[in-house]
């Protein structure tokens, strides 16, 4: 994993608060060694910190456990901590006996029992240095998700810039417009109407949405039936287009123009280099795991040779889906065979 400031920052503060944690212990243990009027002060100060040395290695060996409990519920994070901070007093127990009572001993009157006791102490702060730990990381979480947030903002930002230049780009619109004053010339002026229309409906659904949205499957399938309803009056019978799979799944939730630059693409790759018919096809399916596909089809002659990796319309789709959903979405392509292209979104299935 990449380290980064706030993940380094945190791990400044566990280290803090554990020299923290253990230096106050160390002070307790001496005030009650000083209370007692125990012999051999400097002798058991030096043994001491030893053992507190010891119990902040114990805490830092809790972390990964702590870590993991992440996703718990809370009252199952709280019995963690209570099982972890009880066993490290226990083995804490252990090697201060082990330290004091086995290493050259010089207090003869202590025993086994009466040296585990300090268990009792411990078990305090290590359970408070779990607590803590458990906030910072917490604090950590809380932040990651307040910059991961501002990205979003940003990239936001920056696919609504993208989308005035490749989503609707100056090709759609050169040749939509220019293919309209071919039609007022021709007099076709029922067909110019219908462009006119399709265009004006198209781009005020594109400009008037926030591209951060989620809209329902079955109101991003509506704008895209209106982007390739001026391009049929372009193209004509040249371009077929069809959707099946969708009808269940109509209240889905998908990110607002995200189907836009795939089909478009179809368009623009599937047409342009031939002559013959194009069929482009939209099949969506849930999937079992809590997911959905949405695959958009070709049958054109794009497909074939195409360069490896993916253009600027498919890179701009995948940042917006790790934005939006992390790892949790994917996007695959590739060609067809014996021609076309294919694109396919896997999603969380989230409903309206």
């Amino acid at each position: 994993m990449t380290s980064t400031p706030a993940a380094q920052q945190q791990t400044r503060t566990i280290l803090i608060a554990t020299a923290g944690v253990w230096l106050l212990a160390y002070a307790a243990l001496t005030l009650s060694w000083v209370t007692a009027k125990a012999p051999h002060f400097w002798d058991g100060s030096v043994r001491r910190a030893i053992i507190c040395v010891f119990g902040a290695l114990l805490c830092l060996a809790m972390r990964p456990l702590l870590l993991r409990s992440t996703p718990w519920p809370f009252s199952l994070r709280l019995a963690l901590i209570a099982g972890l901070s009880l066993i490290g007093a226990l083995i804490f127990g252990v090697v201060d006996y082990v330290i004091y009572c086995e290493i050259l001993p010089r207090w003869p009157e202590s025993t086994f029992w009466g040296v585990m006791l300090i268990g009792r102490t411990v078990f305090w702060f290590f359970a408070a240095w779990a607590a803590i730990f458990t906030a910072v990381h917490a604090d950590l979480a809380a932040r990651e998700a307040r910059f991961k947030l501002e990205a979003a903002r940003v990239l936001a930002t920056e696919t609504q810039n993208r989308m005035l230049r490749y989503q609707i780009s100056p090709h759609f619109l050169f040749n939509t417009l220019n293919a309209l004053a071919t039609l007022v010339m021709e007099r076709q002026n029922d067909r110019a109407e219908q462009m006119i229309l399709g265009l004006s409906g198209f781009l005020r659904r594109s400009l008037e949405r926030d591209v951060r949205e989620m809209v329902t499957l079955v109101e991003e399938l509506d704008g895209e039936r209106q982007y390739v309803a001026i391009e049929q009056i372009r193209f004509g019978e040249r371009l077929r287009y069809v959707e099946r799979g969708a009808e269940g799944l109509v209240d889905a939730l998908v990110p607002n123009l995200i189907l836009q630059p795939i089909i478009e693409n179809a368009v623009k790759h599937g047409l342009a280099r031939s002559s013959e018919p194009l069929v482009i096809e939209v099949v969506v399916a849930a999937q079992r795991d809590g997911m959905m596909s949405i695959t958009i089809s070709d049958d054109g002659v794009g497909g074939v040779g195409a360069p490896p990796g993916l253009g600027v319309g498919l890179e701009n789709v995948r940042r917006r889906l790790e934005t939006r959903y992390g790892e949790r979405a994917r996007l695959t392509c590739g060609a067809r065979e014996p021609r076309g292209f294919q694109v396919r979104l896997d999603l969380p299935l989230e409903r309206a």
